[in-house]
Parts: C-alpha cells; sequence; structure tokens
C-alpha cells in the first residue's frame, strides 16, 4: 500500500513541486514553534509535511523530537510507537529516539529493552551510537 501512495504522490504535480528543502525548511519552523509553546500550530505543519511524504516516517520522527525538546516525552513515545514505528518497524534512529523518550519518562527497563534491541542488531551506527550513549545516561 505504501508503494501505491508513494507512486499516487509521486504523480501529483503539486506534491512533485514541493522540493525536499522546502519541507526541511517547513520542519524546522515546527521544530521552533514547539519549542515556543505553539504546539497545535507545529502539529499542523508536521501533519501537512505528513501529507506530502505520506510513505515516510521521518516527519514523524521530527515531530517527536520536537515534542522531546519542550520535554513532553509522553506525547514522543505515542508518535514514535503509534505512527514512525507502525509505518516502519525497522527505522532504528526512530527505535533509539523511542528508548530515549521511554527512558526520560521513567519506563527504565522497557527503554534498556529497546536500546539494545538497537545496539545488538547493528543496522545503523548512528542509532548505535547514540543508543549507547542514551544507554549510560542516569535520567
Amino acid at each position: 500500500m505504501a508503494t501505491n501512495v508513494q507512486e499516487k504522490s509521486q504523480e501529483n504535480p503539486t506534491l512533485k513541486a514541493i522540493s525536499s528543502e522546502m519541507l526541511q525548511t517547513l520542519g524546522e519552523i515546527a521544530y521552533v514553534a514547539t519549542a515556543c509553546g505553539l504546539w497545535n500550530h507545529a502539529d499542523d505543519i508536521f501533519n501537512g509535511i505528513k501529507a506530502v511524504r505520506p510513505w515516510s516516517e521521518l516527519p514523524m520522527i521530527s515531530q517527536a523530537l520536537a515534542r522531546m525538546t519542550v520535554c513532553d516525552d509522553g506525547r514522543a513515545i505515542e508518535i514514535l510507537s503509534n505512527e514512525a514505528l507502525k509505518m516502519n518497524p525497522d527505522n532504528q534512529i526512530a527505535k533509539t529516539f523511542l528508548g530515549m523518550a521511554l527512558k526520560r519518562c521513567g519506563f527504565a527497563q522497557k527503554a534498556e529493552k529497546v536500546l539494545n534491541e538497537v545496539i545488538e542488531s547493528n543496522q545503523d551506527a548512528r542509532a548505535v551510537e547514540i543508543a549507547k550513549t542514551v544507554a549510560a545516561e542516569k535520567f
């Protein structure tokens, strides 16, 4: 199904006209909006990015990170678990940030399990490095 959505989205001339750079800029604006307490506006921007790139979990990871920046780790857990990792269960960066959010929320055992899965899988060097750092941190 994701392939069909991706193909239809790529066929749409309006969506094709929206560059990755523009989406990155919008993501940065949403991140700043989150930091300024404008969560609803930030979520609207992230939802717009998701609509333009419905096959990608990256906007969801960005949204979760923005929430973590303002200590809304519970919402970050929801976004990562119910959206990003449902779309791509193998995304090691999403798993790593889920582990971080779980740890920050006091779910140490769940966090350790997720972080150890990332470390042991050794699929993404960046994710492994972050996971090791998070696992060693005391929250």
